[in-house]
C-alpha cells in the first residue's frame, strides 16, 4: 500500500534501487537505460520508475531528493514497505581530490553529513556516518574495473549555506564557511562543483526560481572573486520547488525548531511571524 511519501502498490519496486537525487535524472535514466519503464510513484514529483536492464534483470530507479533526511524517508519506506533489498545512490559530486577528473567514477563508502538525522534511532552519541555494504561495493570496484572505468574508493561529504530572507547576499557565517571551500578549491584544482540554492513559498514560483539563481551565483561570484575560476562552478537556482530540511546543527540555534522538519508553506505558516521570518531567511 502506499506510503506518506510514495504512491506505490505492493510490488512496484524491485529488489534493487538506484536513487540519484534530482527526479528529472531519475526520468531520464528510467527512459535511457531501461525498457518497458513504467513510473510507479509521483507523490511531490519525486519519481519513481520499474523496468529491465538490456540484460533482462528487473531494477528500479526512483529519486532520493536532497540531504540525508530526504533519502533517510525515501529508503525506510522502500525498505520496510515495497520489500526492497538493496539501495544504490548514484550522482555526480566534486572532489577534494586532485587526481579525480570529470567522468571518473566514485565509489561512496562512506557518506559523512553536518546532519544529525540518524540521532532519532537512539545511536550513541547521535551522528552517524552510513556506510556502504561492502559486497555491494566490492562487485560495483569490480565492475567498473571490467568496463576499463577509472574508479575512485572513498568518502563523501555535504554541508549548508544560508541567504537573507529576499536576498541573494550572502551572510557572514556563510563567508566564513565559503573560505574554506576556497582553501580546498586551490588545494584541489582539479575540482568542479555544482553550487544549488533554494526559495520559501513567499512569491511567485517564475520570482522564486529568480531569485535562487542569483544567490547561487552569489556564491560562484564569491568563490570567483578569491581566486577561483568560473568554469569550475556551474550555480544552479532551485526555487521553491525543493523545501528545506532542517538539520541537527540548525536546531542548536533555534531550539524550537525539530530536526527533520521540512520547512514547506504549510509548516512555516503555522509558526508565529518571527520565527516565519527566521525560517525565510534559511
Amino acid at each position: 500500500m502506499s506510503t506518506p511519501h510514495i504512491g506505490a502498490n505492493p510490488g512496484d519496486f524491485a529488489k534493487v534501487v538506484l536513487m540519484p537525487g534530482d527526479p528529472l535524472r531519475a526520468k531520464w535514466m528510467a527512459e535511457t537505460f531501461l525498457t518497458d519503464a513504467k513510473l510507479v510513484t509521483s507523490v511531490r514529483n519525486v519519481f519513481g520508475y520499474t523496468g529491465f536492464t538490456k540484460n533482462g534483470k528487473r531494477i528500479s530507479i526512483m529519486a532520493s531528493g536532497m540531504g540525508m533526511p530526504s533519502i533517510g524517508i525515501y529508503s525506510h519506506e522502500l525498505y520496510e514497505n515495497f520489500g526492497v533489498e538493496t539501495i544504490i545512490r548514484v550522482g555526480t559530486c566534486g572532489s577534494y581530490n586532485k587526481d579525480i577528473e570529470v567522468g571518473d567514477v566514485i565509489l561512496a563508502q562512506g557518506a559523512c553529513t553536518d546532519s544529525n538525522w540518524s540521532s532519532q534511532f537512539e545511536l550513541k552519541g547521535g551522528t552517524y556516518s552510513a556506510i556502504a555494504d561492502f559486497d555491494c561495493l566490492l562487485a560495483a570496484y569490480e565492475a567498473a574495473k571490467k568496463l576499463e572505468k577509472k574508479v575512485h574508493v572513498g568518502n563523501v561529504l555535504s554541508a549548508d549555506v544560508f541567504y537573507d530572507y529576499d536576498k541573494a547576499t550572502l551572510r557572514p557565517e556563510s563567508e566564513k564557511a565559503l573560505d574554506d571551500l576556497v582553501k580546498l578549491l586551490n588545494e584541489n584544482p582539479n575540482v568542479t562543483i555544482e553550487l544549488s540554492a533554494h526559495c520559501d513559498f513567499k512569491g511567485s514560483a517564475e520570482y522564486n526560481k529568480r531569485l535562487s539563481q542569483r544567490r547561487a551565483e552569489s556564491v560562484v561570484n564569491y568563490l570567483v572573486a578569491h581566486g577561483i575560476a568560473c568554469d569550475r562552478l556551474s550555480p544552479v537556482g532551485y526555487g521553491k520547488e525543493k523545501p528545506k530540511t532542517i538539520r541537527k546543527k540548525i536546531t542548536e540555534k533555534y531550539p524550537w525548531l525539530k530536526e527533520n522538519d521540512v520547512l514547506t508553506e504549510e509548516y512555516i505558516k503555522k509558526l508565529d511571524a518571527e520565527k516565519q521570518d527566521i525560517c525565510k531567511q534559511m
